[in-house]
């Protein structure tokens, strides 16, 4: 049995997830009032959750494949409503490894480590109807190790850090008659290695900050609909936009810089500010990259489409009349 307790800012509402051995998922209010009864697809392996949302993870078959790999599957549910918002295999474990650890992110994104010490993130698209995503992995732990007897024994992921504790001399788990001492891990995409350019730590850090920033979205969705003010939600939006593009545009001038047009044009498709734009455009024209500069004007138009100018004249022009 799990017991999640979140606040919604019109009215409390508390619920108890409960997994039981035929396989049915059992939801209560903390008043004992009993909600949907769900069918898992398998035999259950864990439960987590975080806010309204409780992730199950199950066996797809339980004999795992050839190699050893585990065949799981995952439901994300609404714990509120009682609803199934995502579902799929859990394709993100290593070649003969185990699931180790399972939680949810600070934004409700979905994460998973394998006994390999990968680490690993369900991207769903930033639209809350969608029911699919795909697992990237997000940090791969083999190479932080300073012994092939260390473990990161994981605790949260936040921040885009994870919270662990190293474990040495081969232990799976701490001592849970000590109070153990954790550090944190920056998240660190294990891209392919560029061999014309170095800019391989930009371009990971660009690529993951755009997929936080899809997860930001439908948590802001969620948070909105939850009943949090949709100003100030809105401004953390638009704050981390700029945060993104930043990273983004300094992988943009280092591809323009070595003259990778299509790259950079391929990157301009990132941006997520007006502003952006703007800078890109005019950083591309100081290199007299004109032919990018109108791929890129045309990109902006097409995001933010430019205001007719002779209809706002003659509109200025009829309300100063009247």
């Amino acid at each position: 049995m799990v017991d999640f307790r979140r606040h919604n800012m019109h009215s409390p509402s508390f619920f108890l997830v409960v997994c039981h051995s035929r396989r049915f998922l059992r939801l209560f209010t903390v008043g004992g009032i009993q909600g949907p009864i769900i069918w898992l697809p398998g035999e259950p392996v864990t439960i987590v959750g975080r806010g309204r949302f409780v992730a199950v993870l199950y066996h797809r078959s339980m004999s795992p494949m050839q190699d050893g790999t585990q065949l799981l599957g995952y439901s994300i549910i609404d714990g509120v409503k009682g609803t199934t918002v995502a579902t799929g295999d859990v394709s993100a474990l290593s070649p003969g490894a185990s699931l180790t650890w399972v939680g949810f992110t600070d934004t409700c994104a979905l994460t998973v480590m394998d006994s390999d010490g990968m680490l690993s993130l369900l991207a769903r698209p930033n639209n809350e109807s969608s029911s699919f995503g795909n697992w990237v992995p997000v940090l791969d732990t083999v190479g932080l190790k300073k012994s092939v007897n260390d473990n990161y024994w994981a605790v949260e992921v936040n921040g885009g850090k994870l919270v662990c504790v190293l474990l040495r001399g081969g232990k799976d788990h701490p001592d849970a008659a000590r109070r153990p001492v954790t550090t944190t891990l920056k998240l660190r995409m294990p891209m392919a290695t560029c061999l014309s350019m170095k800019s391989g730590a930009e371009e990971e850090a660009s690529v993951r900050a755009n997929i936080a920033l899809d997860q930001k979205k439908l948590h802001d969705d969620i948070r909105i609909s939850d009943g949090m003010n949709s100003e100030d939600v809105d401004e953390e939006y638009d704050t981390m936009c700029r945060q993104v593009d930043k990273i983004t545009l300094k992988l943009f001038i280092a591809y323009i810089s070595a003259r990778k047009v299509e790259r950079a044009l391929d990157l301009a498709n990132r941006f997520n500010t007006e502003k952006t734009y703007d800078i890109a455009i005019n950083a591309a024209d100081r290199l007299n990259l004109g032919r990018l500069c109108e791929k890129i004007e045309e990109l902006k138009n097409q995001r933010f489409p430019p205001l007719d100018d002779d209809n706002f004249g003659d509109d200025e022009s009829y309300d100063s009349g009247n």
